[in-house]
């Protein structure tokens, strides 16, 4: 089993959990399809459910361009091991 050092938050509508890493974080939300953290308000629809994701708290949240869990299991084996950012760009090359 991994061990994790998360908490949950909530952001107006939006509640998401921060992986604390070495230095920094990564935000992951979990919501229907239909919603987009992005937004001021949350839709009425429940369409299934995906994952977005932020660095640090700021900037917009973007979906992954891997499978969910793996960028899940990357930042939960990687955390105390890296920098968010380091994590970050693994997945979101720039």
């Amino acid at each position: 089993m991994i061990e994790t050092s998360n908490k949950m938050i909530k952001e107006n509508w939006v509640s998401f959990q921060r992986y604390e890493c070495k230095s920094g974080f990564i935000d992951i939300w979990t919501g229907s399809k239909s919603d987009d953290p992005n937004l001021e308000s949350e839709s009425n629809e429940e369409i299934g459910t995906h994952k977005m994701y932020r660095l640090n708290g700021s900037g917009n949240w973007i979906g992954d361009n891997i499978s969910s869990q793996g960028l899940d299991r990357l930042v939960k084996i990687m955390m105390d091991k890296c920098s968010a950012s380091e994590i970050w760009n693994i997945v979101f090359p720039n």
